[in-house]
């Protein structure tokens, strides 16, 4: 498929031909064969060209502080906060906060808060069992609370209302639990990630020795899980990220003639 390119000298609209494979040290034995060159063709464009479709695509973390559960922009109930205790699951660097229970006989909560606009939007979170295998995700604009509970152990996600809900294995143990929304009005509230016994249970008496590993919080105004976009770190302020809309085609398994 065509792809339109943009020249980074002239900013050019060049349009993506076929590619085509160059084999400069062809003396005919066989370890030349890999010493390839990859060449593409592109042809300029009118100058009244104008793209069809955006060339970049944007994705906004709206949450604070999304790798650091430690930090003030979390207000913890009953959860006592360890940071970097464990390999995370997008880089492998050891990132990971430990959240574990106090002995309180109440809800165990990391939460923070957030204005809604009215809008749809995404929350997720990657989770993994130490202990407590049910989180629940929980949204407020004041008046609705959309809820769902995941299972860490399992992988499945369980009760779920006032939302949509998904949650993808990461590898490791690790899950990406995630909450579709639409606030129907635009109002402060907030985001709140919460243990559970059971994935019904919400208020108890806390273990110390059970809790959860949590890593990269993260809210986009999105209306889908797939248009949510990667994850992006934030500290103390949203981030925005883009990308080019650009088809990328996988030639590095195309076959190589013998010669």
């Amino acid at each position: 498929m065509a792809t339109t390119l943009l020249d980074s000298i002239g900013a050019t609209a060049l349009q993506n031909g076929p590619s085509r494979r160059m084999y400069p040290f062809l003396r005919g034995d066989s370890a030349d064969k890999y010493a390839r060159i990859t060449e593409r063709e592109y042809s300029q464009l009118a100058s009244s060209y104008a793209p069809t479709v955006a060339d970049r695509t944007s994705w906004t973390n709206l949450l604070l502080q999304s790798e650091s559960f430690d930090n003030a922009s979390w207000t913890k109930t009953a959860l006592t906060p360890t940071a970097d205790q464990l390999a995370n699951p997008n880089d492998g660097d050891v990132t990971a906060d430990k959240m574990m229970e106090t002995t309180a006989n109440s809800g165990h909560i990391a939460a923070q808060t957030f204005t809604w606009t009215a809008v749809a939007h995404v929350f997720s979170v990657c989770a993994k069992a130490n202990g407590r295998d049910w989180i629940e995700l929980a949204l407020s604009d004041g008046t609705t609370v959309p809820r769902a509970f995941f299972n860490l152990s399992t992988g499945v996600v369980g009760t779920v209302s006032n939302c949509t809900s998904a949650i993808y294995a990461l590898g490791g143990e690790w899950y990406r639990c995630m909450q579709l929304w639409t606030s129907p009005l635009a109002a402060a509230g907030s985001v709140n990630i919460e243990l559970s016994t059971d994935g019904v249970t919400l208020s108890y008496v806390g273990d110390t020795a059970k809790g959860v590993y949590l890593y990269g919080a993260q809210v986009t105004a999105a209306a889908s899980f797939l248009a949510s976009g990667p994850y992006i770190p934030t500290t103390t302020a949203a981030r925005t990220i883009s990308a080019p809309n650009i088809d990328y085609t996988d030639n590095s398994t195309a076959d190589i003639p013998d010669w």
